[in-house]
């Protein structure tokens, strides 16, 4: 009954019942007339339902081809250029892992700054934490700081080591060939990873003795991570990750 009463509000035009709609629908995996409701509601350029149809796209599952991805991208950019907090924050994750943009964390940490400066937490509370500012991250003003010391941080973080300098490799054996990177990250940005992933650990899978009837025999945790709950301190480890050689 609910969901007739909401279709019928957004067969009439309703934008919020048009994109509340589009949400149970994706949940229930009915994507496709998901994203026909929100095109509908993000025709008259309400922020609200060209960030959600920007993230369904972006995220879309495969077979997706580039261009519903580059129209995703799109339009959670515009989105973030209204104000909209996690579009930005998702636009500067996506930036940032652009591997053909030249210099890709420029408008990344850009865009990081306008979602903090328009509310989002946690893109307040990375760039404090890797600009290593930890009064900020303690500060009840946070909340209340402008685009313009935003962007003053995300610039420190830009030319910061974390960035550009990496530990050089030693070799520890040639067959197989193994090397260490020590100090590869600061005790800091592990305490990070760990905070994150605490409340999605659970137990890995996939390791099994034969002759022990196939039990488990992994002792470690894992957690796993869709491209939208990534973070900036997420992607400063990839970075690093990528550049290691």
């Amino acid at each position: 009954m609910q969901n007739s009463l909401l279709e019928s509000r957004a067969s009439a035009g309703d934008v919020a019942a048009q994109i509340a709609l589009a949400r149970e629908l994706r949940a229930l995996g009915d994507l496709e007339t998901a994203e026909r409701w929100l095109r509908q509601a993000a025709a008259g350029g309400t922020t609200e339902a060209v960030a959600e149809l920007g993230l369904q796209l972006y995220l879309a599952p495969p077979p997706s081809s580039p261009e519903i991805s580059a129209e995703g991208t799109r339009l959670l950019t515009q989105a973030a250029y209204a104000g909209h907090a996690s579009s930005a924050h998702m636009a500067a994750l996506i930036a940032i892992h652009d591997s053909q943009t030249p210099d890709p964390w420029r408008p990344g940490l850009e865009l990081a700054a306008r979602a903090a400066a328009d509310g989002y937490r946690l893109a307040q509370l990375a760039l404090a934490f890797l600009s290593f500012n930890s009064q900020l991250m303690r500060s009840p003003d946070m909340g209340r700081l402008g685009l313009a010391t935003w962007q003053q941080l995300a610039g420190q973080i830009l030319g910061a080591p974390l960035l550009t300098e990496l530990p050089a490799l030693r070799p520890l054996c040639r067959a197989p060939q193994i090397q260490v990177a020590e100090g590869f990250l600061p005790p800091g940005l592990c305490d990070w990873i760990i905070g994150r992933a605490g409340p999605g650990l659970r137990k890995s899978g996939g390791g099994y003795l034969p002759q022990a009837g196939g039990a488990n025999i992994r002792t470690n945790s894992e957690v796993e991570y869709g491209f939208h709950q990534l973070d900036l301190v997420h992607a400063v480890v990839r970075h690093r990750i990528a550049r290691l050689n």
